[in-house]
């Protein structure tokens, strides 16, 4: 998630790095030579990801896949250093150059939506996510509404739907078909 506070300008990789690692009280995200303190979030927002995280594991469970939660660091040709809420590598982790908490080979990039982060989360953030070549599906699920958006490469085009509740999709990188009421359950949905 995106947003709290003003970005420091010209930072280079290696002092975003430092700062992230030792002096920050927030996950930082670096683009560019800025860098921007993600913000936290919701108690419905931490059970999409362990559902979603619960839910990708199957995967995990054949030994080809792991799950990694929003506290590793991916990296990206784009340039973007950040923590989407939960990725799928499969293969093998690939590790940034000298790093073992920023891996570079996401299949699946998952987004929990929430009011300060969706036009991030849908725009600039997913074109750049763009960049990184194994990259297949992207899931934006909404917090407020039962809706999940699926992202998918088909060739060099990016195709887009959106499920809702009692409705299933299958990923394009992965063999898995997810079911959006296992995504949703026990999450109080706001009236």
């Amino acid at each position: 998630m995106m947003t709290m506070s003003r970005p420091q300008r010209h930072n280079s990789l290696e002092q975003y790095f430092d700062m992230d690692d030792e002096f920050s009280p927030y996950r930082l995200e670096y683009y560019r030579g800025e860098i921007f303190a993600m913000s936290g979030g919701s108690y419905e927002h931490m059970r999409l990801i362990k559902n979603v995280s619960r839910v990708l594991d199957v995967l995990e469970r054949t030994g080809r896949c792991e799950v990694i939660p929003n506290n590793m660091r991916t990296a990206m040709p784009s340039g973007l250093y950040t923590y989407a809420d939960v990725a799928l590598v499969c293969g093998g982790v690939a590790f940034f150059p000298g790093r073992r908490d920023t891996f570079t080979n996401p299949v699946v990039l998952v987004e929990v939506l929430s009011k300060s982060t969706v036009d991030y989360d849908r725009g600039d953030k997913f074109e750049l996510y763009k960049s990184i070549p194994t990259f297949r599906d992207y899931l934006l699920i909404d917090q407020y509404r039962i809706d999940v958006e699926h992202r998918w490469r088909d060739g060099d085009v990016w195709q887009s739907k959106h499920y809702a509740k009692g409705e299933s999709f299958a990923l394009i990188g992965v063999p898995l078909t997810i079911a959006v009421d296992a995504l949703y359950e026990d999450v109080t949905i706001p009236a």
